[in-house]
């Protein structure tokens, strides 16, 4: 599997880099970086100060300028943090780095399309830079179809020791290659929350029947069913009280207004700083 990270370096909290380059150390995968730089918010301004070359105080920079500006800083950034990580880690981690002009959306469309088996990285936290908002990130990710790894930018790879899986214990959920889990061989702790938690013990035991045939390998499968009617509070109380390294979620709800519900939450999720989300889309 190979990891692309999206770059985050433009935002005001730590970078995610740090966490990815750890994870793919861990993997022994092969690490693409990728900075877009966006031409519709790089319009023409004022040069404040002279370069060595053509600019002098006072000129408007063209587009061209201001891109190739924007190309060289970037990757003095990206150098000075991958310098910096490359000796913590010790390992001959391969690393490719791209900057360029372009768009964000249809670059993660050609690298899903290019590689199927890639794990896409991406901040958790809106920079400002790429993206706006929480609703922005999900949305971009949900239409390119990557698979995706929400990471909170203060957040230090330690492991994925235990997996909080969110599933309603529907048959047809055992649709995602998540097989990378297995290199780690985490416990995973499958959870749904359920007003009728006889119902949905009955289907959580043909659900587990499946899932250790299919699902994944040689590993431990917990079922957690808790008994309510509030899912997000439930579930908020629920990761603060609990010790995982990341939640998986493959949780479904059936709506005739599209993915509303499930983007609520995944929202909800990425918004808690506490864990890393991983989601198939």
């Amino acid at each position: 599997m190979k990891l692309t990270i999206i770059s985050d370096i433009r935002g005001q909290s730590k970078t995610i880099i740090p966490y990815g380059l750890e994870l793919a150390k861990q993997l022994k995968s092969e690490v693409d970086i990728v900075h877009i730089i966006d031409s519709r918010t790089k319009q023409g301004k004022y040069s404040p100060y002279a370069d060595s070359q053509s600019i002098t105080p006072g000129n408007i920079l063209s587009h061209k300028q201001i891109i190739e500006n924007e190309k060289i800083g970037a990757n003095k950034i990206l150098d000075k943090i991958l310098s910096k990580e490359a000796s913590k880690l010790n390992y001959p981690l391969k690393i490719n780095v791209t900057i360029e002009e372009g768009y964000l959306k249809k670059k993660i469309k050609e690298l899903v399309k290019a590689n199927q088996d890639s794990l896409f990285l991406v901040s958790s936290e809106p920079d400002d830079y790429n993206f706006h908002s929480a609703n922005e990130i999900i949305q971009t990710f949900r239409k390119t179809g990557a698979f995706t790894l929400f990471v909170p930018p203060e957040k230090k790879f330690a492991g994925i020791n235990q997996v909080l899986l969110l599933i309603n214990f529907d048959l047809n959920d055992i649709t995602h290659n998540i097989s990378f889990l297995n290199f780690f061989k985490p416990t995973i702790f499958a959870l749904d929350i359920a007003e009728n938690t006889i119902e949905k013990d009955k289907k959580s035991i043909k659900w587990l029947m499946e899932a250790e045939k299919y699902l994944l390998t040689d590993i431990s499968i917990q079922k957690i069913i808790l008994k309510g009617s509030n899912y997000l509070d439930m579930l908020k109380n629920h990761i603060g009280n609990s010790k995982h390294d990341v939640v998986l979620n493959l949780k479904k709800k059936p709506t005739l207004i599209g993915h509303k519900d499930d983007e609520k939450l995944l929202r909800r999720l990425i918004e808690n700083p506490q864990l890393p989300v991983l989601q198939p889309f």
